[in-house]
């Protein structure tokens, strides 16, 4: 394994970390790399402008319950498992120590001068930046509040349910069905395909996928009423595509997500399965 040195560059801390776009796009659909911590906080990062900020500014933007910043210890542990995972190089500072931060990050202290009041400040290298940008997990489209959120998602899905058969059918041939994370944004709500969720409506036919049962009433216009709900939840990073997404009755999907019982994830995906 390579041994790869930090070194200061006009107050940068610098090293060759020739961690490649596709790399990180591996790495960020790898769980047991990128956990729900991990990811959390790089998205965080990438969120500043510049991608950039100091630990102090993003702990007192999001603040907890916590007294001490928890994101040195996060990227110690973020970077030991993409270090082990390259099996590749180790980087340490000039006197031996290792150096963490600076495989996912760049680094320099504010007013480049380390001393009393300069914090350090976490630059997203390039690379990871980009890779979170082609695999779909950022949105360039900010909501300003939640409820402005919710309103745009609702419009395009009654849009969606517009749709002929034919109409919806063509949209969701034009979805990539590659695999994806779901976007974060600013509501920290998951985005949601309008025509996947018309669609799984539509193929469950009134009826809940899960108990069998007709939906519990009809709605003013018409049609039945059922929730969707995806399979493998898109907090767990599922997929927001029709082969992961049923039509559930309120008692079944509030059933799924209070007890999460896996007999039942079980039958759900027999039953898409049969489509």
């Amino acid at each position: 394994m390579e041994t790869r040195y930090v070194r200061e560059v006009d107050g940068r801390y610098e090293a060759d970390v020739d961690i490649t776009v596709e790399e990180w796009k591996s790495m960020l659909q790898n769980r047991e790399i990128f956990g729900e911590i991990y990811l959390d906080m790089i998205l965080k990062w990438y969120n500043e402008v510049g991608h950039q900020a100091t630990s102090k500014t993003i702990m007192e933007k999001y603040p907890s319950n916590l007294i001490k910043s928890p994101y040195n210890g996060n990227v110690i542990g973020l970077t030991n498992k993409i270090l082990k995972h390259l099996n590749r190089f180790e980087v340490i500072y000039p006197d031996g120590k290792e150096a963490k931060f600076i495989v996912p990050f760049e680094g320099w202290y504010e007013n480049c001068k380390k001393g009393k009041g300069n914090h350090f400040v976490w630059k997203l290298r390039d690379e990871l930046s980009q890779a979170l940008e082609e695999l779909g997990m950022v949105d360039d489209q900010k909501f300003q509040s939640e409820k402005d959120f919710l309103k745009k998602e609702q419009e395009n899905f009654e849009k969606a349910l517009q749709l002929s058969d034919e109409e919806l059918l063509k949209k969701l041939q034009k979805l990539k069905l590659e695999k994806k994370i779901p976007k974060q944004v600013t509501s920290q709500k998951y985005n949601r395909n309008s025509y996947v969720a018309a669609y799984a409506l539509r193929r469950a036919n009134g009826l809940c996928q899960l108990c069998g049962n007709s939906a519990p009433f009809i709605k003013k216009d018409g049609s039945p009423f059922l929730e969707v709900h995806h399979v493998q939840w898109l907090s767990e990073r599922g997929l927001d595509v029709p082969e992961n997404t049923v039509a559930l009755c309120p008692n079944c999907h509030r059933k799924m997500h209070v007890l999460d019982l896996q007999d039942d994830r079980d039958f759900l995906i027999k039953t898409l399965k049969n489509y």
